[in-house]
């Protein structure tokens, strides 16, 4: 995918509720024949939030965002990914084992637990947010057209 930022750093507000600021805006071209990003956080910074909105209705050929809830509070070493048959990868969260902070289902009780990713199909305007940190990627375009 090719993209563009633009940096404004003559914002207003602050992290505490009071109005808000944007610290960066740009656009994500995902050509036809472009192939599927690694899973990634956009940052480490709490309290920021990416809002994705597409300008054309999205299908799954188009190569659309997708998400993996809660992962914006593990920290990395939980997370490893195992690569699939189709060439993908599965998000796989190494859990610390009985600390409370279970994430998911633990059926046999080895501290693993694999997550299911999320992969919204917007309509044109629609908006996605999700936290700065959450892990996702970019699909790969299988449009021809």
């Amino acid at each position: 995918p090719d993209g563009n930022n633009i940096n404004n750093n003559n914002n207003t507000g602050d992290h505490n509720g009071n109005g808000g600021r944007a610290t960066s805006a740009g656009f994500l071209v995902n050509k036809p024949g472009s192939t599927s990003q690694q899973w990634h956080r956009d940052g480490s910074t709490n309290g920021c939030i990416n809002a994705f909105v597409p300008l054309i209705d999205l299908e799954e050929s188009l190569g659309p965002t997708t998400i993996l809830p809660r992962t914006h509070v593990m920290p990395d070493y939980y997370v490893r990914t195992n690569d699939s048959k189709d060439g993908l990868s599965d998000i796989v969260i190494l859990d610390d084992h009985n600390d409370g902070d279970d994430i998911g289902n633990d059926d046999d009780d080895d501290g693993v637990v694999q997550l299911l990713p999320i992969t919204p199909m917007l309509k044109k305007g629609q908006i996605l947010l999700f936290d700065y940190r959450t892990l996702h990627r970019g699909l790969g375009n299988t449009n021809i057209e």
